[in-house]
């Protein structure tokens, strides 16, 4: 339990070195707003699937959808639900502009775990753990 303890620490400790780093490179303006955007798009469409993708190539087998298949199909749900709850939600919220009103129904719909909670598992868990989670 403490070598997991250890592993996790090390891990959110070089993400907030990351989030620092990042913090200073802003606040100096050494990137601008169009990298900012860049950056987050090759994240969302080209990292994140390519992470996804490897999981799954790696690690989806007949005999892991046997035994994890309640998990999907709950998991199915959750996702499913999520989102028209999210879309429900984010009427008020996001008033009648439609941008608006995506970013907060992605924002309902989807936590954060994807960006960090995806390589905190995968870096202390393993890529066992990492596909279940997905």
């Amino acid at each position: 339990m403490q070598a997991t303890f250890v592993a996790t620490l090390n891990q959110m400790i070089s993400l907030f070195i990351i989030m620092i780093l990042g913090y200073i490179i802003k606040k100096y303006n050494t990137v601008n707003d169009k990298f900012d955007n860049c950056t987050s798009q090759l994240l969302s469409n080209v990292i994140m699937p390519a992470l996804t993708f490897q999981t799954f190539y790696n690690n989806l087998r007949v005999d892991t959808l046997k035994s994890n298949g309640v998990i999907l199909v709950v998991g199915i749900i959750v996702i499913l639900s999520s989102y028209f709850v999210a879309q429900f939600l984010a009427k008020p919220f996001g008033g009648r502009d439609r941008y608006q009103r995506n970013i907060y129904a992605y924002s309902f719909a989807t936590g954060n775990f994807g960006y960090m909670g995806y390589a905190v598992t995968g870096a202390v868990l393993g890529e066992q753990a990492l596909a279940n989670m997905m």
